[in-house]
């Protein structure tokens, strides 16, 4: 399952993570979902946090790593957000002085509004992931009607978020378990494609050899 699917509009925060200014490339459900962006909504949530003076008050100036309040684009990723929520108050004081500075401390109230955030972005983003899910299941069952005859459905992936944020998992699991039935649709299971790369470069030049050099046999054939 990848995530470049333009099913879902994103709103004004989301097209700013637009990057391709000079070659437009519209993904809002990859802008949701993506590890990437997760990284960068968090990060722009914190730094109005921080603007509004409701995180970090009472330390000085938050200059970031870069000098720059932390606001950098795309200074932190998928990476960084599973990490930060996993990882325990001690650990993620650590991790944001690397961030904003040695003289930022973490308060409890500013780890828990933090943890909050994640929360919101990943609810929002399971929900997302599997309402795609869903609806490309629904789609596929029009031209073949005996995968309602199955008992369970996979649904394989590939990317870092999935496969080591468990709350990511999680929430998307638990969305799937709780509306296959509604949609009258077999369970639906989320699996890792292991070694992804070498699969698609298989499928790739498998594809290729049907497309390209099949034509050039029949062609000899004739």
């Amino acid at each position: 399952m990848c995530p470049d699917l333009s099913l879902i509009g994103a709103g004004d925060r989301e097209m700013k993570l637009h990057v391709h200014d000079s070659c437009p490339v519209l993904q809002p459900l990859e802008y949701l979902i993506g590890g990437r962006y997760i990284g960068e909504l968090f990060r722009l949530g914190a730094v109005q946090m921080i603007e509004s003076g409701e995180l970090f008050t009472g330390c000085d100036a938050v200059t970031g790593k870069n000098g720059d309040g932390g606001s950098s684009k795309f200074d932190l990723d998928g990476a960084f957000v599973g990490n930060f929520y996993s990882g325990g108050y001690e650990f993620d004081c650590g991790l944001v002085k690397r961030q904003f500075g040695d003289h930022v401390e973490l308060s409890l109230n500013d780890y828990h509004k933090l943890k909050q955030l994640i929360e919101v972005l990943i609810n929002r983003a399971s929900l997302l992931l599997s309402v795609a899910i869903f609806g490309i299941i629904k789609l596929l069952v029009v031209d073949d009607p005996s995968l309602l005859t199955r008992e369970v459905i996979n649904v394989g992936y590939v990317g870092s978020m999935l496969e080591y944020f468990t709350l990511f998992k999680d929430v998307t699991d638990e969305l799937l378990s709780k509306w296959h039935n509604q949609l009258g649709l077999p369970v639906v299971k989320l699996v890792h494609i292991d070694n992804s790369s070498i699969l698609g470069a298989g499928v790739s030049a498998g594809s290729f050899d049907e497309q390209v050099l099949g034509q050039g046999r029949r062609k000899s054939v004739l």
